[in-house]
């Protein structure tokens, strides 16, 4: 899918010499080749690496999760903002087809899945007191 096309009709295009940068004459993208990248802190990097299993969401697609896999992270900082260092990662849809309006570029959430358990309560972490603690207020019908 073509996605710009930076010239105009009857323009003179020539190749870049070395070491000068000329933006390209056209811009390409696999739709079915959509990838997420993202930022990750680097507490979480010693947990996070490739082949783990990944949730992603986009804003544009409110209520819906897509699987996916980590692909690719980063072996060296990317971002440094005061005490703060952030690595990328990528990861790729595991459904296909995709849907068609999933555009490139549309914002999206990232969560890489560390661990799994089937049947047991799921408790969002807001919900979660200090030392990992629920409480649980019972109610009786009498």
């Amino acid at each position: 899918m073509v996605l710009d096309v930076s010239t105009e009709v009857g323009e003179w295009i020539s190749p870049s010499p070395p070491g000068v940068f000329i933006p390209p004459v056209v811009d390409l993208i696999d739709p079915a080749a959509l990838y997420v990248s993202a930022p990750i802190d680097e507490a979480d990097v010693a947990r996070v690496k490739v082949d783990l299993p990944v949730r992603i969401t986009l804003d544009a697609f409110r209520g819906k999760s897509f699987g996916g896999t980590l692909t690719y992270a980063s072996s060296f900082v990317e971002t440094r903002q005061e005490q703060n260092r952030t690595l990328e990662v990528e990861a790729v849809f595991k459904d296909n087809p995709l849907p068609a309006n999933l555009l490139a570029g549309l914002s999206a959430d990232l969560e890489v899945i560390l661990d799994a358990r089937d049947d047991v309560l799921r408790i969002p972490t807001y919900a979660l007191l200090e030392g990992s603690r629920v409480m649980v207020i019972r109610t009786t019908t009498s």
